[in-house]
């Protein structure tokens, strides 16, 4: 049984101090020791960033990573994140006087179904979209006959199609179907659009991120095509304005320092701010490989890649945000 929740919640932020820091300094080892616990760090209250638990996340990837990379699977930075969300490692529970429970469809085999059969992009949304309405009543009727039942909460469904690294379940297959050359190339960003525009948001027990995942190592296209050099990190992060879950299940060079670590969490986090969407970033860097260096871990829910390319950062300036002593940042004041 694996088991998840929040290092704290985003809302005790505002308290984040030199405590929490000396806390989470030795938090990764707490997650190596205990291998079926997931866990997310909130970096983010309403609209406001709070950098010194971005650099605790930055530290925590780092140590995860060596000696065993795969550790960081464990382990995402949370911004926006609602509570009840079923998608691991961001889970997590707010106090209430009821127990409850979230549903997750991992649908991903019917989208690549849906837009293979397709003729044209219209008939692929619409089709789509009629398709997750009909989930929609089937799961809602079940759930809600089932809390009622046993006095317990239905919280909702996250309409995420989640992949899994074989052809027929892959999110990148079914952007390609559409009609795009490959998952990486240009218009690909119509495909991630199309999708989370058919999920039923307006609905009241849609939750979560609900939206297109991108997890490199989990997708087989995905992974496939950055082995093809199709794509780097920033099609990524373009990728996560229209997209669910960010920077997911990403093969970073085991070089990488907190704070490049730092810089790319902030990129997904502003997006997270500015667009008002949950998003998470889930890094994996990856000891003695270097970008475009094989990497294929044993592990059934993993496709082999490559580590991705990104743009690296050369010596700080005296004024390098990583190294001040701002600890917060607000958009609306």
């Amino acid at each position: 049984m694996m088991f998840a929740c929040s290092t704290l919640l985003p809302s005790d932020l505002i308290h984040f101090n030199e405590f929490e820091k000396l806390i989470l300094d030795d938090f990764h080892k707490f997650l190596v020791s205990y291998p079926n616990f997931f866990t997310s760090l909130p970096v983010v209250s309403k609209t406001s960033i709070h950098f010194s638990a971005l650099k605790a996340g930055a530290k925590i990837i780092k140590k995860l990573s060596e000696p065993e990379p795969f550790n960081n699977l464990k382990f995402c930075i949370n911004s926006n994140v609602p509570p009840n969300t079923p998608f691991f490692p961001a889970s997590y529970h707010e106090q209430s006087d009821k127990e409850t429970f979230s549903i997750a469809i991992e649908m991903a085999d019917e989208v690549v179904s849906i837009f293979s059969d397709a003729k044209n992009l219209q008939e692929a949304k619409q089709n789509l979209s009629n398709r997750f309405l009909e989930i929609y009543d089937l799961i809602v009727n079940i759930c809600e006959k089932f809390a009622q039942k046993y006095g317990i909460e239905f919280s909702g469904i996250d309409f995420s199609p989640a992949p899994f690294p074989e052809l027929k379940r892959s999110v990148g297959k079914a952007i390609e179907e559409l009609g795009i050359e490959y998952f990486g190339a240009n218009g690909s960003m119509l495909g991630a659009a199309l999708l989370t525009n058919a999920i039923p948001k307006h609905k009241e027990k849609v939750l979560g991120f609900s939206g297109l995942m991108q997890p490199v190592f989990e997708d087989y296209t995905i992974a496939k095509r950055l082995s093809e050099n199709k794509f780097n990190l920033d099609s990524l992060l373009l990728y996560s304005t229209m997209c669910g879950t960010g920077l997911d299940c990403v093969p970073l060079p085991g070089d990488v320092s907190e704070r490049e670590l730092f810089y790319i969490l902030l990129d997904i986090v502003t997006l997270s701010i500015k667009l008002s969407k949950p998003i998470t970033a889930r890094l994996m860097p990856i000891p003695g490989k270097k970008a475009g260096d094989d990497v294929n871990f044993d592990f059934e829910y993993f496709a082999p890649t490559k580590v991705i390319e990104f743009r690296r950062l050369s010596n700080p300036a005296k004024n390098d945000l990583f190294n001040r002593d701002e600890n917060t940042f607000n958009f609306h004041i």
